[in-house]
């Protein structure tokens, strides 16, 4: 820029450009904090406009101001939602631009509370927005998912227990028979589990946009071990789906025999899968806690037992 363009933006922008170079870094990083804090504190002035002017005062206020009533509800969602947070993160999402803060008002808080932890809103290299509401987009639909499963699970035990009448009690099955109605439930409610573990894992790493250099040349690599390790437990379970129905043949597609469970059956069932669901997470977390501590890996969890080892 040329000397007069200096003059002519220090002119318009009120400020005085002839200083040393640590006194406008200085200069520069304070107005940018005041940028960031001018909606909060416009919400937060707009608010109790609203609550001493009263609903039929609020609006003519504004108007005499010159703010349109859209600019003022988005500065008073900001606010509201920044007020009811902890004193620490509400701190440190206030610093934050509004372009950042608007998509995390409706957003999981504790899918924020993660971003916070891990520094990815306000840290060294914090996500730019697109990416930022690429990540929220993508909790949501998982939180989606997990809802739907569990909404279902709820609903096939509301239709277990609706068909007592219709269920043999279990005193009347022989051993091997209520061993094997058991056993064939929660072991395959546990590939269930362990199903819907792997189809996040594949959608979150593979069926979507990883940010990494070499995404392109390992994910397919990873794809294969993926399809290959899915392809022999389908032939396996098919094996022995095959093997069911030639043994009994059409006897196991009869409609009157009775397959439902009873009430004894259930609660077992239930209190199983709760189990299994606990020792799967564990499982997961494991493994995940494994990779993070792993020497030399990109993404090590900070504090992690193998650093404080290093220390």
């Amino acid at each position: 820029m040329t000397p007069e363009q200096f003059g002519q933006l220090a002119e318009v922008a009120r400020v005085d450009l002839q200083a040393s170079n640590e006194t406008l870094a200085a200069l520069g990083a304070e107005e940018l904090g005041r940028a960031e804090m001018s909606v909060l504190r416009a919400g937060a002035y707009f608010l109790m406009l609203k609550q001493q002017a009263g609903h039929g005062g609020f609006a003519p206020a504004l108007d005499a101001a010159g703010v349109s009533p859209d600019r003022a509800q988005r500065a008073m969602q900001i606010a509201r939602y920044v007020a009811a947070l902890p004193a620490d993160k509400a701190k440190r999402i206030a610093a934050l631009p509004r372009s950042k803060v608007l998509p995390l008002v409706n957003a999981d808080q504790e899918v924020v509370g993660e971003l916070l932890e891990t520094g990815a809103l306000d840290g060294v290299e914090p996500l730019s927005v697109r990416e930022l509401r690429e990540r929220l987009k993508k909790a949501e639909g998982q939180a989606a998912t997990y809802k739907t499963r569990f909404e279902t699970s709820e609903a096939e035990k509301v239709r277990l227990a609706r068909e007592r009448s219709r269920i043999l009690a279990e005193e009347d099955l022989p051993a091997f028979a209520l061993e094997t109605r058991q056993e064939a439930l929660a072991l395959t409610e546990q590939m269930g589990f362990a199903i819907d573990s792997l189809q996040d894992i594949i959608t979150q790493n593979l069926l979507t946009r990883v940010k990494h250099p070499e995404a392109q040349r390992f994910q397919p690599i990873a794809g294969g071990t993926a399809f290959h390790a899915i392809a022999a437990m389908h032939a396996r379970t098919g094996h022995l789906l095959t093997l069911l129905q030639n043994h009994f043949g059409e006897a196991i597609a009869d409609p009157d025999v009775t397959y439902s469970f009873s009430p004894a059956e259930v609660q077992v069932f239930v209190a199983a899968r709760e189990r299994l669901l606990d020792a799967q997470k564990a499982d997961a977390k494991a493994r995940s806690d494994k990779r993070a501590d792993t020497p030399g890996k990109p993404g090590r969890k900070r504090g992690s037992t193998t650093a404080k080892a290093k220390g």
